[in-house]
This record gives C-alpha cells, structure tokens and sequence, in this order.
C-alpha cells in the first residue's frame, strides 16, 4: 500500500543521508565537530529544511482538494509572493514598473479564477474543501518563495557551494 506522506518523509530522510554523506566525504568525520554553542547557526538552514519538508506534504493535500488546472493556475501565486513580498524585502531590490504591472496581471488572474459562478447562499462540502485547498495552494506558495529567496541569498552572499553552507549552518 502506497502511503504519500511515508514516501514524502522517507524522501526527506534520504535527502538528509545524501547531505551527510557529501559533508563526510569533503571534509573527512575527524575534522566534524558539534559546537552546542553555535548550533543556533543552523536554526534558519533547519527552518528552510521544515518548510520544504512541509510543502512537499502539502502538495498530496492540496491535491486531494483542487482539481489540476486550479492547483496549477494557484501554484503560480509562487511568482508574486517571490517577486513582490521577498525579492524587495529579504534581497533589497527594486522591481520595474513593467515588473510591478506583471505580478499585478498575476495576482488579478488568480484572484479571479477563484470566483464562483453559482450564487448559492450555503457552500457545499466539496466548496469548503475547495477554498482550504486553495488556502493551503497559498501557503505552499508562500513557502516555496521562502526557500527559494533564501537560496538566492545564499548564492549571491558569497560563491561557495549550497550544500556545505547548509550544513554548516550559514
């Protein structure tokens, strides 16, 4: 029996044993050492690790929710909250105007895909369990963009490679 969040967390294990095993064949288990008192370094490379262990899990739920074309229109809310909220915010640049109208053009359509056509005045079990779906598609979102400015970050702050600064904490 096929189980998507034992497949989700065994992924999760196994992209842990793969880190452990780049970190111990670049600089060697001698020279590994646990500093306690640094470990707060690795709080925010742990904190992305959670919310990527999180997404992916989210993924199977927001599935069971929304059919594929809505799943994939509200996936690309990615954009906005990357561009707007993250990329000005956590890397400190400014967008274009034209920038600016294209996540505008972006929010708007998702916005409006969302609207409903019946005027029920009650919602049905399957619309509750649509909107939470689109709910969790938004923080999923929001998640995504999280790892992925981080990683820029990362990439621009200094040239060295990703998965040694993530083991490192840094």
């Amino acid at each position: 029996m096929y189980s998507t969040y034992s497949a989700t967390l065994l992924s999760e294990f196994a992209k842990a044993l793969v880190s452990l095993v780049m970190l111990l064949s670049t600089v060697g288990i001698s020279e590994v050492e646990i500093n306690w008192l640094y470990m707060r370094r690795y709080a925010v490379p742990g904190a992305v690790a959670v919310a990527d262990f999180v997404n992916n899990n989210l993924v199977f739920l927001i599935q069971e929710r929304l059919d594929p074309a809505t799943f994939q229109l509200v996936g690309q809310m990615k954009i906005v909250f990357t561009g707007r909220l993250l990329f000005r915010f956590v890397l400190h640049r400014k967008l274009t105007k034209v920038q600016y109208l294209a996540i505008w053009q972006l929010a708007c359509g998702t916005a409006v895909s969302q609207i409903r056509s019946s005027n029920s005045e009650r919602a049905s079990a399957a619309e509750t369990s649509a909107y939470f779906g689109f709910l969790l598609c938004m923080f999923s979102c929001l998640l995504s963009a999280l790892g992925g400015i981080y990683t820029e970050k990362l990439l621009k702050d200094k040239l060295e490679d990703i998965p040694r600064r993530r083991t490192r904490g840094e």
